[in-house]
């Protein structure tokens, strides 16, 4: 997935402190940052998902996890899905990839 992607997608979260209903920036709840769900007052950005913060998770990701990948890869326990898409075509996909190892 691009860079920017993640980094917009995660920068533009919005967490309810109070349920964990989750919004964004482009989906925000309908009475301004008042939670659809339970009612409060409560949603905001989490600390940890300030453009900054972003940028830190994924320098801490190409460093310690992206490693992995070819590890995974030659045991053949990779799975490659494009995350550039829409929450409910990757989850889909996701799935899909499950149920076919677990099957397999």
């Amino acid at each position: 997935m691009p860079t920017d992607v993640v980094i917009e997608r995660i920068s533009s979260r919005r967490v309810c402190g109070n349920c964990g209903a989750i919004y964004s920036t482009e989906t925000p709840p309908t009475h301004p940052w008042v939670c659809d769900v339970c009612g409060h007052d409560a949603v905001r950005q989490r600390p940890d998902d300030t453009e900054d913060a972003v940028r830190e998770r994924l320098a801490a990701y190409e460093e310690q996890t992206a490693p992995l990948i070819e590890w995974f890869r030659a045991r053949n326990q990779l799975v490659v899905i494009d995350g550039d898409r829409a929450a409910e075509a990757v989850t889909a996909v996701v799935i899909a990839a499950v149920d076919d190892r677990l099957a397999g």
